[in-house]
Protein backbone atom coordinates (compact mmCIF):
# COMPACT_ATOMS: atom_id res chain seq x y z
CA UNK A 1 0.00 0.00 0.00
CA UNK A 2 2.85 2.23 0.84
CA UNK A 3 4.47 1.61 -2.17
CA UNK A 4 1.04 2.34 -4.19
CA UNK A 5 0.33 5.82 -2.52
CA UNK A 6 4.44 6.47 -3.56
CA UNK A 7 3.47 5.82 -7.35
CA UNK A 8 0.21 7.92 -7.32
CA UNK A 9 1.97 10.79 -5.72
CA UNK A 10 4.92 10.32 -8.51
CA UNK A 11 2.86 10.43 -11.36
CA UNK A 12 0.34 12.79 -9.61
CA UNK A 13 3.59 15.50 -9.82
CA UNK A 14 3.86 14.82 -13.21
CA UNK A 15 0.08 15.17 -14.01
CA UNK A 16 -0.34 11.93 -15.61
CA UNK A 17 -2.34 9.79 -12.92
CA UNK A 18 -6.15 9.08 -13.20
CA UNK A 19 -6.85 12.91 -15.56
CA UNK A 20 -5.31 10.89 -18.84
CA UNK A 21 -4.93 13.33 -21.68
CA UNK A 22 -6.18 16.02 -22.36
CA UNK A 23 -9.05 16.36 -24.92
CA UNK A 24 -7.86 17.86 -28.17
CA UNK A 25 -9.07 21.48 -28.48
CA UNK A 26 -12.30 21.67 -31.25
CA UNK A 27 -11.59 24.34 -33.90
CA UNK A 28 -13.73 27.73 -33.24
CA UNK A 29 -16.75 27.37 -35.51
CA UNK A 30 -16.24 28.95 -38.94
CA UNK A 31 -16.84 32.44 -39.88
CA UNK A 32 -18.84 32.29 -43.38
CA UNK A 33 -20.23 35.02 -45.10
CA UNK A 34 -21.66 35.35 -48.38
CA UNK A 35 -21.56 38.87 -50.86
CA UNK A 36 -21.89 40.16 -54.36
CA UNK A 37 -18.92 40.56 -56.62
CA UNK A 38 -18.35 41.36 -59.89
CA UNK A 39 -16.41 38.23 -61.42
CA UNK A 40 -14.83 38.39 -64.83
CA UNK A 41 -17.24 41.27 -65.54
CA UNK A 42 -20.58 39.57 -64.35
CA UNK A 43 -22.24 39.58 -61.24
CA UNK A 44 -21.97 36.71 -58.84
CA UNK A 45 -21.96 35.51 -55.42
CA UNK A 46 -18.48 34.31 -53.71
CA UNK A 47 -18.71 33.33 -50.16
CA UNK A 48 -15.42 34.55 -47.61
CA UNK A 49 -14.26 31.79 -45.13
CA UNK A 50 -12.34 32.96 -41.91
CA UNK A 51 -9.72 29.88 -40.89
CA UNK A 52 -6.50 28.92 -40.34
CA UNK A 53 -6.95 25.81 -41.05
CA UNK A 54 -6.81 24.11 -44.38
CA UNK A 55 -9.73 24.08 -46.05
CA UNK A 56 -11.60 21.84 -48.24
CA UNK A 57 -15.41 22.63 -50.34
CA UNK A 58 -17.25 20.16 -52.36
CA UNK A 59 -18.60 23.07 -54.58
CA UNK A 60 -17.12 25.82 -56.86
CA UNK A 61 -13.84 27.03 -56.82
CA UNK A 62 -11.53 28.07 -53.52
CA UNK A 63 -8.95 30.28 -53.39
CA UNK A 64 -6.95 31.23 -50.66
CA UNK A 65 -6.51 34.85 -50.11
CA UNK A 66 -4.21 35.08 -47.06
CA UNK A 67 -2.87 32.10 -43.95
CA UNK A 68 -6.43 32.88 -42.20
CA UNK A 69 -8.93 34.01 -45.61
CA UNK A 70 -10.03 31.81 -48.40
CA UNK A 71 -12.70 32.82 -50.66
CA UNK A 72 -15.15 30.19 -53.18
CA UNK A 73 -16.34 30.92 -56.64
CA UNK A 74 -18.17 29.82 -59.09
CA UNK A 75 -21.66 28.97 -57.27
CA UNK A 76 -25.08 29.87 -57.03
CA UNK A 77 -28.11 31.07 -54.77
CA UNK A 78 -29.00 28.08 -53.03
CA UNK A 79 -26.81 25.78 -52.90
CA UNK A 80 -25.77 23.64 -50.33
CA UNK A 81 -21.77 23.80 -49.83
CA UNK A 82 -19.90 21.09 -47.73
CA UNK A 83 -16.65 22.73 -45.96
CA UNK A 84 -14.59 20.53 -44.63
CA UNK A 85 -11.94 22.15 -42.26
CA UNK A 86 -8.87 19.72 -41.71
CA UNK A 87 -6.98 20.63 -38.19
CA UNK A 88 -3.76 19.09 -36.60
CA UNK A 89 -5.99 16.48 -34.84
CA UNK A 90 -9.71 16.11 -36.40
CA UNK A 91 -11.27 16.88 -39.25
CA UNK A 92 -14.47 19.15 -38.91
CA UNK A 93 -17.29 19.38 -41.72
CA UNK A 94 -20.20 21.69 -41.94
CA UNK A 95 -22.56 22.67 -44.36
CA UNK A 96 -23.64 26.05 -45.20
CA UNK A 97 -26.78 27.06 -48.09
CA UNK A 98 -25.23 30.24 -50.50
CA UNK A 99 -28.19 32.90 -49.57
CA UNK A 100 -30.31 34.46 -52.05
CA UNK A 101 -29.06 38.08 -52.28
CA UNK A 102 -30.86 40.34 -54.60
CA UNK A 103 -28.85 44.44 -55.43
CA UNK A 104 -30.12 46.93 -53.99
CA UNK A 105 -31.25 48.95 -57.27
CA UNK A 106 -29.39 51.66 -58.88
CA UNK A 107 -32.18 54.77 -58.70
CA UNK A 108 -31.23 57.96 -60.78
CA UNK A 109 -30.02 60.31 -59.01
CA UNK A 110 -31.78 63.75 -57.99
CA UNK A 111 -29.89 66.25 -59.88
CA UNK A 112 -30.31 70.16 -59.27
CA UNK A 113 -31.01 72.79 -61.60
CA UNK A 114 -30.05 76.24 -62.12
CA UNK A 115 -30.90 80.01 -63.78
CA UNK A 116 -28.30 82.58 -64.47
CA UNK A 117 -27.96 85.56 -66.28
CA UNK A 118 -26.51 86.25 -69.83
CA UNK A 119 -23.26 86.34 -69.82
CA UNK A 120 -22.68 84.69 -66.49
CA UNK A 121 -20.86 81.51 -65.32
CA UNK A 122 -23.27 78.73 -64.46
CA UNK A 123 -23.28 77.24 -60.90
CA UNK A 124 -22.52 73.58 -60.51
CA UNK A 125 -24.82 71.34 -61.10
CA UNK A 126 -25.40 68.78 -58.09
CA UNK A 127 -25.80 65.17 -57.82
CA UNK A 128 -27.85 63.24 -54.69
CA UNK A 129 -27.10 59.22 -54.91
CA UNK A 130 -27.27 56.38 -52.81
CA UNK A 131 -24.44 55.14 -50.75
CA UNK A 132 -21.36 53.34 -53.08
CA UNK A 133 -22.63 55.26 -55.69
CA UNK A 134 -21.13 58.13 -57.83
CA UNK A 135 -22.22 60.17 -61.00
CA UNK A 136 -21.20 60.30 -64.68
CA UNK A 137 -22.24 63.34 -66.42
CA UNK A 138 -23.53 63.39 -69.83
CA UNK A 139 -24.59 66.08 -72.75
CA UNK A 140 -27.33 63.49 -73.99
CA UNK A 141 -30.25 61.72 -72.13
CA UNK A 142 -28.84 57.86 -73.75
CA UNK A 143 -25.54 57.10 -75.29
CA UNK A 144 -23.77 60.45 -76.39
CA UNK A 145 -20.57 62.58 -74.93
CA UNK A 146 -19.81 61.63 -71.51
CA UNK A 147 -18.79 65.04 -70.05
CA UNK A 148 -17.46 64.33 -66.23
CA UNK A 149 -16.75 60.76 -64.87
CA UNK A 150 -17.44 59.92 -60.94
CA UNK A 151 -18.27 63.56 -60.08
CA UNK A 152 -21.61 64.74 -58.16
CA UNK A 153 -20.90 68.13 -58.97
CA UNK A 154 -20.40 69.50 -62.49
CA UNK A 155 -20.01 72.85 -63.40
CA UNK A 156 -21.54 73.26 -66.80
CA UNK A 157 -19.29 75.86 -69.86
CA UNK A 158 -22.96 77.30 -70.28
CA UNK A 159 -26.82 77.49 -70.13
CA UNK A 160 -28.05 74.01 -71.68
CA UNK A 161 -29.35 70.34 -70.91
CA UNK A 162 -27.36 67.99 -69.00
CA UNK A 163 -27.78 64.57 -68.19
CA UNK A 164 -26.29 62.56 -64.66
CA UNK A 165 -26.30 59.04 -64.27
CA UNK A 166 -25.33 57.14 -61.29
CA UNK A 167 -23.05 53.79 -61.03
CA UNK A 168 -22.07 51.39 -58.31
CA UNK A 169 -18.70 52.04 -57.91
CA UNK A 170 -17.82 48.85 -56.17
CA UNK A 171 -19.61 46.65 -58.19
CA UNK A 172 -19.73 48.09 -61.58
CA UNK A 173 -21.21 45.21 -63.40
CA UNK A 174 -24.81 45.54 -61.98
CA UNK A 175 -25.37 48.28 -64.39
CA UNK A 176 -26.11 52.00 -64.31
CA UNK A 177 -29.16 54.23 -63.66
CA UNK A 178 -31.68 55.94 -66.10
CA UNK A 179 -30.36 59.60 -66.44
CA UNK A 180 -31.59 62.38 -64.96
CA UNK A 181 -31.79 65.98 -66.73
CA UNK A 182 -30.62 68.81 -65.14
CA UNK A 183 -31.71 72.35 -66.88
CA UNK A 184 -29.69 75.76 -66.80
CA UNK A 185 -31.13 78.01 -68.29
CA UNK A 186 -31.01 82.16 -69.06
CA UNK A 187 -33.29 83.55 -66.98
CA UNK A 188 -33.14 87.59 -67.76
CA UNK A 189 -36.16 88.39 -65.51
CA UNK A 190 -33.66 87.85 -62.27
CA UNK A 191 -30.66 89.81 -64.35
CA UNK A 192 -30.48 93.68 -62.90
CA UNK A 193 -30.65 96.28 -65.95
CA UNK A 194 -27.52 98.18 -65.93
CA UNK A 195 -28.19 101.80 -67.45
CA UNK A 196 -25.70 104.24 -68.83
CA UNK A 197 -26.17 107.67 -67.90
CA UNK A 198 -24.34 110.61 -69.95
CA UNK A 199 -24.00 113.85 -68.88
Amino acid sequence: MKNYFSLRALLLSVGVFCAGLAPPLKAAPLAIRARLTCFEGNVSIELVIQSRNKIKVDKGSLVTQDDSSFIVRNISASQLITITEITETDTLTSQFTVPVIDPLPITPPIVSSSAICAGSQPAALIALVGQDQTVDWYDSPTKGRMLAAGQLTYIPPKAGRYYAEARNQTLGCLGKSQRSEAVVTINRTLCPIVTIKRR
